[in-house]
Formats: structure tokens, sequence, C-alpha cells
């Protein structure tokens, strides 16, 4: 019993460390879907984080509706594929996402995804000035 226990405190601390109102993520940085670097710069503003395939299509509906919104809002797309098997990930999910019109972060690394706060069934936007968060949102449509 004093084993599970164990476990499942050290889990809930490998999700704990979550980004939050205050941190700095100028350094932070992912690979888009052409496997170069993602950056978060100083002129970030907000952060879109999708953690299903649900929610990523609803972005992806919409950014296809509003070729212009990451850049008119100085916006970067991020997707959670990390709970994916890294077969699908690399036959099926990396060659689709190529075809999408904008840049998107994918992240394959649980640890990397845990960073991000995160609700059920909603997609995290993350709002930044010069690099650090100052608020942090979950919807479930955009904008």
């Amino acid at each position: 019993m004093k084993y599970i226990v164990s476990i499942l405190c050290l889990s809930g601390l490998l999700f704990a460390s979550s980004f939050k109102v205050g941190d700095n993520l100028s350094s932070f940085s992912c690979d888009n879907q052409f496997e170069k670097k993602m950056t978060i710069t100083s002129n970030t503003k907000k952060i879109i984080v999708a953690f299903s395939k649900e929610k990523g299509e609803v972005i992806k509906q919409f950014l296809d509706k509003n070729p212009d919104y990451l850049k008119a809002e100085n916006a970067i797309y991020i997707a959670d594929v990390s709970s994916a098997p890294a077969f699908v990930t690399s036959m099926f999910m990396m060659p689709k996402f190529k075809s999408y019109s904008f840049e998107m972060g994918v992240i394959k690394d649980e640890v990397q995804a845990g960073q991000f706060p995160r609700k059920d069934d909603m997609i995290s936007i993350i709002s930044l000035e010069k690099g650090v968060i100052n608020n942090i949102e979950f919807k479930q449509t955009l904008p």
C-alpha cells in the first residue's frame, strides 16, 4: 500500500509543475510540424494549446477560416500529441500536419506537455507580455 501511495504522490509531482501566471516562457521552444525549432519570443502574445484530436480539429477549422489570426494576434498554436503512439504520430499525424496552411508546434514528450495547464475537453489559451504569462484561460472554441 505504501508503494502505491508513493507512486501516486510522485506522479502528482510530475504534473504539478505546469506553467502558471508570472512564469517566464521566453526560453520555451518546441519543434513545428516540419521539425524546425519554434520559439516563443518577446513579441508572442498568445499560446493556444490543443490536447485532443477533437480540439485540434476545432482550432484547425477556425484557422482555416481565419488565416491571418495567428499573425494578427502574435499567437502560436501548439498541439500535444504525446499520448499518441510514436508510430501513429510519425506515419499519420505528422504528414497530415505538414499539409496545414499554418505553422504549429508539436509536442511529443509527455513531460513537456505536462508543463501546460489544461482542463478536460478544453483549449488552453495562455496570454503573455514580454514572455511572461499574465493570464490563462480554458475555452471550448476560438477566439
